[in-house]
Parts: structure tokens; C-alpha cells; sequence
């Protein structure tokens, strides 16, 4: 049994998210257990025809995770037509305070505590499995930041470049800015950081 191979595929979960509005996870993980990592990355679709149905979620993970595609992580997609970045870390922080990070998950669970409200989904609420709390602070992979997330406003993010809009916010305190900055970096750090990320290896932004 202990050398016997597990096979491994990519998940997609659909999920409705706090404001009611369908969202999903995407994991790769063993076939007969489709249990999700904990770190996961937040990206939000804000095209008004963007959907599940035209995301491809397994081809949108397949790539990112490119070229190894072996990365322990899990994506969280959501869809908000028309949203802003403040409309999206808003909504960010709204599904934290709904499930909670899963540091503190995992402390309620050690605790016997009352476990965090399930999400109201057909799918959480019959098989009773409720939905893993969101990362505690990004600070170990970003430095000055303790949130991330991810905006694409195309329709497809497989269209143009490739590329998403990648933000950073919640910013670390003034004492630890101190610590970091660089001459040539503002006094009072952003509150708000936004750049361009290259979806895997083969993004056009890549190759130019």
C-alpha cells in the first residue's frame, strides 16, 4: 500500500461566494481525494462575459503553474462584472471575515470551538464540507504587502498577452516599511501596488 502510486488530477469546485455570486476553486490533487492546499491565490474576472463556463478553469491553473505544474496551491475564482480594484479587495477582505484565514480554522478545530458559518451553496450543504479559510498574510512572499490577488478584465485571459493585473495591498506597518525601504522608495509606502503578471511561461510578454 505505501508504494502504491496515487493519481494525481486538477479539480474544479464550484462555490458561491459571500455575496451569493458563483465563484470556484481550482487544485490539482489525488483523483479520489480532491482535498485543496491551503495557500491559495485569488483571481478576479471583471468582464461582464466572463464566466466559469468560458475561464477554462484546469487550462488557467495548467498554466500559471507552468513548467513544473506541481505547485501546492489552490486558485480561487471569482466573478465580478464591471469591478474596480477597490471593488475587488473589498470583496476580498468581505470573504476573509466570512471564512477566516485557515490559521485560525485550524486553531478552532484543535479548540473543539464553533466552527466558521459554511457558505450557502447546494454543494456545502449537502456534503457538509465547508470551504478552506483564505491565506493569513502574503508578507512571507510579498515583504511590504499582506494581501494579493489577481484582476483580468478580459472576456478570456487566454486573449492578448496574457497577462493579469496583479495587486498588492494592505500594506505592512511604518516601522516595518522603515526596515525595508530603499532610498529610492517613497516615505509613506502605497497604500496599493499594481504591476503586470505574465500568465506562465509562454506569455507573449515573455517572449517579446
Amino acid at each position: 500500500m505505501a508504494n502504491r502510486i496515487q493519481r494525481m488530477q486538477i479539480h474544479v469546485l464550484p462555490f458561491t461566494d459571500h455575496q451569493g455570486h458563483a465563484a470556484g476553486l481550482v487544485f490539482r490533487g489525488r483523483a479520489s481525494c480532491p482535498l485543496p492546499p491551503l495557500y491559495a491565490l485569488a483571481i478576479y474576472f471583471t468582464h461582464p462575459d466572463a464566466s466559469s463556463d468560458n475561464v477554462d478553469p484546469a487550462a488557467l491553473f495548467t498554466a500559471i503553474n507552468q513548467p513544473s505544474g506541481t505547485h501546492e496551491i489552490r486558485l480561487e475564482l471569482y466573478f465580478l462584472p464591471h469591478a474596480t480594484v477597490s471593488d475587488c479587495i473589498a470583496h476580498y477582505h468581505s470573504e476573509k471575515a466570512q471564512r477566516g484565514d485557515y490559521k485560525a480554522q485550524i486553531t478552532a478545530v484543535q479548540n473543539n470551538a464553533p466552527p466558521f458559518p459554511t457558505l450557502a451553496t447546494d454543494e456545502t450543504k449537502t456534503s457538509g464540507t465547508r470551504l478552506p479559510g483564505l491565506v493569513p498574510s502574503y508578507i512571507d512572499d510579498f515583504k511590504t504587502y499582506h494581501g494579493v490577488l489577481y484582476l483580468c478584465t478580459e472576456r478570456d485571459w487566454r486573449l492578448n498577452e496574457r497577462v493579469m493585473c496583479q495587486v498588492l495591498f494592505d500594506p505592512c506597518s511604518d516601522g516595518e516599511w522603515a526596515a525595508w525601504r530603499e532610498e529610492s522608495d517613497p516615505e509613506v509606502q502605497p497604500a496599493t501596488q499594481l504591476q503586470s503578471s505574465p500568465l506562465g511561461q509562454d506569455s507573449p510578454v515573455l517572449i517579446h
